[in-house]
């Protein structure tokens, strides 16, 4: 009984199509996040390395420069990245409630192994859907934010930063 509870827990709230904050999501503070960004010759053209922190950011670049004589120029971008209060889904979108999802819009069910590269496309459609079903806007939790909370970048989490649901249960 225990284990069959703990399959069902996870896709608990898209199944029973309740919006239930408390069960359902974590709240998540808001921050603002400076990244520095690096072109490196290494990487696929326009991808670019990602460092949290200016000294972070030094090392990388002492560490490249250190075989390096003569003048050293050191590129890189700087963004800052403004991330509201919300609430962040305590486990990502599986298989299962996709599938359901894609059964009652009448759309193509995907193969298991396809649904870990769902195109963007893909991901909005079914946030528009929850968007509508809850009545709040839902979006996708930014690589950022699931860094935050140690959890996986590449599964696939809900965000919801409505305000009025904010200042209800806050």
């Amino acid at each position: 009984m225990i284990k069959l509870l703990f399959f069902l827990l996870p896709s608990v709230f898209v199944i029973a199509q309740n919006l239930n904050l408390e069960r359902d999501f974590r709240f998540v503070e808001g921050k603002n996040d400076t990244i520095y960004l690096v072109e490196d010759e290494n990487l696929v053209e326009g991808e670019k390395l990602v460092f949290h922190s200016k000294t972070e950011l030094d090392e990388y670049f002492n560490q490249k420069n250190r075989q390096t004589t003569g003048e050293i120029w050191n590129h890189y971008e700087i963004s800052i990245e403004e991330i509201p209060n919300g609430y962040i889904s305590k486990f990502p979108v599986n298989y299962k409630d996709y599938k359901k999802y894609c059964q009652q819009q009448n759309l193509t069910i995907p193969k298991s192994e396809e649904f870990e590269s769902l195109s963007y496309f893909e991901k909005e459609n079914y946030l528009e859907f929850l968007s509508e079903l809850w009545n709040v806007p839902v979006k996708e939790a930014s690589p950022t934010e699931l860094e935050q909370l140690n959890l996986n970048l590449n599964d696939f989490y809900l965000k919801i930063n409505d305000e009025n649901l904010l200042n209800k249960t806050n």
